[in-house]
């Protein structure tokens, strides 16, 4: 992905501005947040849909914690509930 205004280089990383958790490396997206003071990092594959879904993760957590209801995985192999 070329780099953007919406994008800056963190180390081998690369950010996304827009949607902050999200990061490419190594050609892979990833997704970070933190629940109860424990960091989760969850991959989602390269392309495009990688990133779609990560962002769509994100959306989730954001969305669950705003609501106050309902459960964020603290593992990376845990799913939050479809909304």
């Amino acid at each position: 992905m070329a780099a953007n205004t919406t994008t800056k280089t963190i180390g081998a990383m690369l950010a996304h501005e827009d949607f902050p958790g999200l990061y490419e490396r190594k050609g892979y997206w990833y997704a970070r947040y933190k629940v109860y003071g424990v960091g989760v990092k969850k991959s989602f594959g390269p392309n495009k849909a990688g990133m779609k879904k990560a962002i769509a993760h994100l959306a989730t957590i954001q969305k669950i914690r705003d609501d106050r209801e309902g459960y964020i995985p603290r593992k990376r192999n845990l799913r939050p509930p479809t909304i």
